[in-house]
C-alpha cells in the first residue's frame, strides 16, 4: 500500500534504486537537479531533463516525455559531495492552465509514495516537486509544491 503526502511531508526512501514518475494532463518540461550543501549544481552534469537524460556518472537518469515522466535514480551511487536531488517543472502555461501535477515514488512496479499537486488557482509557472535529500546518512522524499512565477 503507498503512502499519500501531503505539501511538506516527508518519507524515508529504501536504500537502493527508485522511480520517480511525474504525471500531468498536459506536456511540461521536467528536471531533476543534484545539488550541493550550498543548493548548487556542480556543474552542468548535474542537470538531467530531456535534452540531457543522464547525469554525468548515469546514477540518474530521465525517460519519457511531456506528460509521463521518469527519473531513475540510483541512491546509493550519488557523491558525498550531493546533498539532494531536486525535481522541478516549468512550463509556459501556469499550473492552473496545465492541470493537477501527480508525483509517485517507485521502487520497481511497486508504488511506495504519491503525491498530488493541486494546479486550482495556481498561476505560476515553474515549481518545485520534491525533492530526495540526505538525513543522517538515509535518504529521505518531502513533497515540496513550492511555485515560482519567474521561473526557476
Amino acid at each position: 500500500m503507498s503512502q499519500a503526502l501531503i505539501a511538506g511531508a516527508n518519507a524515508p526512501l529504501p536504500t537502493d534504486n527508485i522511480s520517480i514518475r511525474i504525471l500531468s494532463q498536459n506536456a511540461i518540461d521536467c528536471a531533476a537537479y543534484r545539488l550541493t550543501t550550498e543548493g548548487k549544481v556542480r556543474g552542468d552534469g548535474d542537470m538531467i531533463f530531456y535534452g540531457q537524460t543522464r547525469s554525468d556518472d548515469g546514477s540518474v537518469s530521465f525517460r519519457g516525455h511531456d506528460s509521463d515522466g521518469f527519473f531513475d535514480i540510483n541512491l546509493p551511487a550519488q557523491p558525498a559531495s550531493i546533498e539532494k536531488i531536486a525535481l522541478a517543472f516549468s512550463s509556459a502555461q501556469t499550473l492552473a492552465q496545465v492541470g493537477d501535477v501527480d508525483i509517485q515514488v517507485l521502487k520497481g512496479s511497486q508504488v511506495l509514495m504519491t503525491c498530488q499537486l493541486s494546479a486550482n488557482g495556481r498561476d505560476e509557472k515553474a515549481i518545485i516537486l520534491a525533492e530526495c535529500y540526505r538525513r543522517q546518512g538515509n535518504w529521505k522524499f518531502r513533497f515540496i509544491a513550492q511555485g515560482f512565477n519567474g521561473g526557476l
